[in-house]
């Protein structure tokens, strides 16, 4: 089969042959990685890595959208290959990592160092998910032919890792050393399934173990997994991680950790079957969960995010996890923590979007970078539930994007109701027409486009709205506000979103769309003729009900 990845992985005739493509690692003292030795660089907002991209594509498999950059090779022999040199380039990057958690100067969360090392052993089950038959016929003769005693140990970023590990395993609280232990497990299982007589080639070719590979050698490991060198920034370092995540969960969402034959965990030994059994469930969830905060972390052109491990005794941590794309971490009333993995059971667990819906989720983020605009699915569901519950006769949005917002509203309008939809764009709102004649709502939507200041201006004065929602430019939501509310039926609902705009609106020196969202919510909570709740989904929204008339007269 013939198929592109990105225009920088290249399978030719059968699959199996992968051209080159080009790793660029900090080179670092005695070429050991040191991400603060490098400049900063602007390669990331570049050509050359295509961040945006790559961030859609995460952000749509949190939507529950399939992450379909390319189809895996379809023989057998290929995705073997395949696994083996993306695995391996993942591996040295994750290696970066967890050596600069090492060494970072003061003290590290031990919750950290155990997601990245357990990180690293899914890489190796993932590398290493061929079936023995396969990786004695495709593999190991391609590393013969390299040269007679390849080894694992010619890897020039794990050079002083092992001494690393064990230092934080014996100076570090239990669950260190528990992680180390179970990452030299995995690798000596799935080392055992592939070589079932255990000589490895450096063995075979009579020498040993622990030796100081030759400038040559570890030139050759370099040239064999198609790895080139040369000094990048921390930014870079993660959008080439990125970029390895996404392709490996698109295989894994296509075609399972193990494709054919039985994991290693099956011939592991009874005393840590169960753990590498947990690891083999997880894995896709570790690289989604490790995807996310890379996406949200190189858009922004910081320093690398340690990613966030899953709960369980495979991926305990003590620290807090960073969540990406939702402002951080969220903690609600009662102290429950709204990580990426209870948000997933959390939409999960609501009225999924059907068809019609879903496709328009997909191409939104075909968009880019813009589909940000789009309202997740679980906020989605609750403005069709909101419309019900007021029995909505008359709905009035501001700012339908590609209009999955006002499909939304549309179904929950009671019979005979509408939604005045108000936006600028017709490059946007005719993807959201085509949308709304697919779901057969287009006769409850009236779409009106020019500035929405002058669209509600021109709206009866009256009291008759029974529900508004709000999600445009952040620096009018007040004039929007004051426009709407005299518009509100008593006991109508207002609900506004970005009200956390990515968790900025808590700092007091915040500037620009934070600030003018932070003088909303201000100015909302004022407001005495409403009442209102915040509520922690996606990015934070305000609903609001208007109260009745002082003298309880209601209009």
């Amino acid at each position: 089969m013939s198929g592109r990845l990105g225009g920088e992985l290249m399978f030719l005739g059968t699959g199996v042959e992968p051209g080159a493509l080009h790793l660029l690692l900090p080179p670092g003292d005695s070429g050991v990685p040191d991400l603060l030795c490098v400049p900063s660089c602007t390669a990331v907002r570049g050509g050359s890595f295509r961040v945006s991209e790559w961030a859609a594509l995460v952000r749509a498999g949190e939507f529950g959208c399939p992450v379909e950059v390319c189809d895996p090779p379809a023989r057998a022999d290929g995705l073997a290959w395949y696994r083996w040199i993306v695995g391996h380039q993942a591996t040295f990057l994750e290696w970066s990592l967890l050596r600069g958690a090492l060494t970072r100067a003061g003290p590290v969360p031990a919750g950290d160092i155990v997601t990245l090392l357990d990180l690293y052993s899914v890489l190796l089950l993932y590398a290493g998910s061929c079936p023995p038959e396969l990786y004695q016929q495709v593999i190991r003769p391609r590393m013969a032919r390299a040269h007679p005693a390849f080894s694992g140990e010619w890897a020039l970023d794990y050079r002083g890792l092992p001494r690393l590990l064990k230092q934080a395993a014996d100076a570090g609280p239990p669950l260190v050393g528990r992680a180390v232990r179970r990452n030299h497990r995995v690798h000596m299982a799935v080392a055992a399934q592939l070589v079932p007589g255990g000589v490895s080639l450096l063995q075979q070719a009579g020498r040993g173990a622990g030796g100081e590979p030759s400038a040559d050698e570890y030139g050759l490991y370099d040239r064999f997994f198609l790895s080139s060198r040369s000094p990048v920034c921390a930014h870079v370092l993660q959008a080439q991680l990125l970029h390895r995540l996404v392709r490996i969960t698109a295989d894994l969402e296509s075609c399972g950790l193990y494709y054919r034959g039985q994991p290693v965990s099956a011939v592991a030994p009874d005393g840590f079957r169960k753990e590498i059994e947990e690891l083999e469930q997880t894995a896709l969830l570790r690289f989604r969960r490790q995807a996310a905060d890379l996406a949200s972390s190189a858009q922004d052109h910081a320093p690398p995010r340690l990613p966030t491990g899953p709960a369980g005794p495979a991926g305990s941590v003590e620290s807090v996890p960073f969540m990406s794309d939702y402002g951080g971490l969220m903690k609600l009333v009662k102290g429950v923590e709204l990580t990426d993995e209870l948000r997933r059971y959390m939409v999960e667990h609501g009225t999924p979007p059907d068809p019609v819906a879903q496709d328009l989720i997909v191409r939104t983020h075909a968009l880019g970078q813009v589909a940000e605009m789009q309202i997740p699915p679980e906020q989605g569901a609750l403005l069709t539930l909101l419309a019900r519950l007021v029995y909505a006769r008359l709905v009035v949005e501001v700012g339908p994007f590609t209009g999955y917002s006002t499909l939304c509203l549309a179904r929950g309008v009671a019979g005979g109701g509408k939604v005045v939809t108000c936006d600028l764009s017709p490059q946007w709102t005719d993807i959201a027409r085509e949308a709304w004649l697919k779901a057969q709502v287009a006769d409850r939507i009236e779409l009106r486009l020019g500035p929405a200041a002058d669209t509600l201006a021109a709206l009866p004065e009256r009291p008759e709205v029974d529900l508004v929602f709000i999600d445009a430019d952040k620096v009018s939501y007040i004039g929007y506000w004051e426009q709407l509310v005299p518009r509100l039926r008593p006991g109508g609902l207002l609900v506004a979103d970005n009200v956390f705009y990515g968790g900025a609106v808590a700092d007091p020196e915040a500037v620009g769309n934070a600030a003018a969202i932070r003088a909303f919510n201000d100015h909302a909570r004022a407001d005495a003729r409403m009442e209102l709740v915040m509520l922690p989904i996606a990015d934070g929204i305000t609903l609001a009900r208007k109260l009745p008339a002082p003298d309880g007269v209601v209009a």
